[in-house]
């Protein structure tokens, strides 16, 4: 049976409008593109389809690349129904296509004015804001789409995503714990959380959350190593072992994983298995320079001295691998040979060495397991270099590192000034500068300055020691235009570094201007690679001194979260509290 003819026509024109509008009516060629909707009927165009007109003209021209035409359109489609939603939107995004972020963002808050109840609007005003660098802002908005509809996941996903893009972990671990509780039974949601309390360090409310995931998919074997982790990183080492067994049981080739593993057997005092996972990482393809120097350092610690020479052999850690392998030699009955005096023709690359190799070391083994025993392994060679009658300066700035990372800071003082008396030791601006963080630590301001002012001096050039001196007189809140002339050096130097940000916005916290104090700590804090509990106790110091007490609380309760020892902000915290009775 034939369709009627009028049912006919309707669908072949409805056929030609998708056409023009999916093909961008190539086939028009200099047409007007409104001529197909000026045929009305003989009573004339309503504003409703001339509105109508315009806005598929505007799809086709942004669909043809033709941004500003497209732009001119829905322009015209607003001026005739200045409530339409679509085409609000299409005229925000298209506006930032153009580039025209501040007309943008003009439009998309006035049609959030109109439909203040509507959270994809909200959603796109803060990825306006968001894109021209008004983050806050940005936040308050996201944070809005969600409060409107809380039961839309999809509300959540831009303010979560904006909130990791600046570091603000402690807020979307808060976000995903409204989750993980609104959504229960889904593992998915209850691993974010995890993951999310991973990330901030809270290894033991991490551990819990893993655990729940396990409840919910047992099978879920990425939860079991990050479980596993939480487990050693708490303390709860030998509780770790098991969950790393069976992980590594169907993630054999995880080389990540057989390191961290590893690092558990060693804090358990199972020296032989946690050899024995370095090794199977050493048979793997590609390994690192860094697993080559940690197989050696837990089997120079382990009392398998000839294990640790031969894997020397491949150790491209200059310093530090042939301190390794001295040390081994000797452990093996080897007659020592000139070794120590080649190393210390070495020692100015010893701290770039310690930074890259041995701090991560001695974090994923532990500080007191592997440092204590790493500590005891070098005094054969301590010996050795004092019945010389000369330091050795290599040994002395090792051992000193190992102290600073155990917080045993007045027997690193002990170790610098030994390096300090060594050849050399008085012209190494490392060895002043790391001297000087620990008279900081132990709140001795004189020699901290005087160091930190050597080091400059020994590296005039060098923005870490323009940094460290500048940030050591803004935290004494003195010489602070010498302070704000280093840390502007350190930035020409590196602009985006999020430590020399800090430190002079810290300057001008000290000089009292707080808005640019703002600005650069807030750069510091997006520019780091993970959530800092320093910054953000002085993101919340700036807040309160510009009169923002609920933001500055907000800040140094981040700053609790990420460091439960950072009593400062802790007092700072319990300070802007009201008292309880109200009074």
């Amino acid at each position: 049976m034939n369709p009627p003819m009028n049912i006919k026509v309707k669908v072949m024109s409805l056929s030609m409008l998708t056409a023009v509008t999916l093909y961008g009516c190539a086939f028009l060629g200099g047409l007007n593109l409104e001529f197909p909707w000026q045929l009305q009927p003989v009573a004339g165009p309503t504003d409703t389809s001339r509105a109508y007109a315009h806005f598929l003209a505007g799809v086709v021209y942004e669909r043809r690349g033709m941004i500003d035409r497209a732009v001119a359109q829905y322009e015209r489609t607003l001026e005739r129904d200045a409530d339409a939603v679509t085409p609000s939107v299409k005229l925000v995004r298209a506006l930032r296509r153009q580039g025209n972020s501040e007309k943008s963002l003009k439009i998309a808050r006035d049609i959030v004015h109109r439909h203040p109840d509507n959270p994809d609007l909200w959603i796109l005003l803060g990825e306006g804001l968001y894109q021209s660098g008004r983050h806050e802002e940005a936040l308050e908005a996201f944070r809005k789409a969600v409060e409107i509809n809380p039961a839309e996941l999809t509300s959540y996903a831009p303010l979560l995503e904006a909130q990791e893009s600046m570091n603000d972990y402690v807020a979307a671990a808060e976000v995903y714990e409204k989750l993980a509780s609104r959504y229960p039974d889904q593992p998915a949601f209850q691993f974010q959380y995890a993951l999310s309390l991973f990330r901030i360090g809270d290894y033991e409310a991490a551990a819990t959350a893993f655990e729940k995931v396990l409840e919910l998919q047992p099978a879920f074997q990425r939860a079991r190593y990050l479980l596993a982790t939480c487990l050693m990183e708490s303390g709860r080492i030998a509780d770790s072992l098991p969950h790393f067994a069976r992980y590594l049981e169907s993630q054999a080739l995880d080389v990540q994983a057989l390191g961290v593993a590893a690092a558990a057997f060693f804090r358990n005092g199972s020296m032989a298995e946690a050899f024995n996972l370095l090794q199977i990482r050493l048979a793997l393809q590609d390994p690192e320079p860094e697993d080559f120097f940690k197989a050696a350092l837990v089997a120079l610690v382990a009392d398998m001295p000839e294990e640790a020479v031969k894997i020397t052999d491949a150790v491209s850690v200059p310093v530090l691998g042939g301190l390794i392998r001295a040390v081994a030699a000797r452990n093996s009955g080897q007659q020592p040979g000139d070794d120590l005096a080649e190393l210390e023709a070495q020692a100015d690359n010893l701290n770039d060495e310690c930074e890259s190799y041995l701090l991560p070391a001695l974090t994923l083994f532990g500080p007191r397991e592997m440092g204590d025993r790493l500590l005891n392994a070098l005094e054969t060679l301590r010996k050795e270099a004092a019945d010389r009658g000369t330091p050795s300066r290599v040994v002395a700035f090792t051992r000193a590192r190992i102290y600073m990372i155990q917080e045993a800071y007045p027997l690193a003082v002990e170790a610098f000034e030994e390096a300090l008396k060594a050849p050399g030791g008085n012209d190494d601006p490392w060895v002043h500068s790391n001297i000087a963080y620990c008279f900081q630590e132990l709140e001795q301001w004189d020699p901290a300055e005087r160091h930190h002012r050597r080091a400059l001096e020994l590296m005039p050039d060098n923005p870490d020691m323009m940094n460290n001196l500048g940030y050591f007189l803004a935290e004494h809140n003195k010489s602070l235009n010498e302070a704000e002339s280093l840390l502007k050096r350190a930035l020409e130097i590196d602009p985006d570094n999020p430590f020399y940000l800090d430190s002079l916005g810290w300057v001008y916290y000290r000089k009292g201007r707080f808005q640019e104090a703002l600005d650069h700590v807030r750069r510091a804090v997006y520019g780091m690679n993970h959530d800092d509990a320093e910054l953000r106790e002085h993101l919340g110091d700036i807040f309160a001194a510009m009169g923002d007490v609920s933001r500055a609380a907000e800040e140094w309760r981040r700053a609790v979260r990420l460091d439960k020892k950072r009593d400062s902000a802790r007092r700072k915290l319990e300070q802007s509290q009201p008292p309880a009775n109200g009074t």
